[in-house]
């Protein structure tokens, strides 16, 4: 999807780091909503990190509740938002 990859361009040009460990290398964007679950979110800015290749994998690997911590105390605005979107539709 060509709308995708030009706001993941953005958001890792953007940001240009791991928002969680700082790293530069190989960055990824990751929907803190699931794209599945949550399509209407897909492009929200909001609903979207950046992060290293290594955080994104630990992330989609069991490490769910760790990195909804690390939000919650580094990010409490996008937390917030992101926990009232789920509320809202049912999570």
């Amino acid at each position: 999807m060509k709308a995708w990859k030009e706001l993941s361009a953005k958001i890792r040009a953007d940001v240009g780091k791991c928002e969680v460990c700082g790293a530069t290398e190989r960055l990824n964007v990751h929907h803190c909503l699931s794209r599945k679950t949550h399509p209407a979110l897909v492009f929200e800015r909001d609903n979207l990190i950046c992060l290293c290749a290594r955080h994104h994998f630990l992330l989609h690997h069991g490490h769910e509740w760790e990195f909804a911590a690390w939000l919650q105390a580094n990010k409490l605005e996008q937390w917030a938002w992101i926990f009232d979107q789920a509320r809202k539709n049912g999570f």
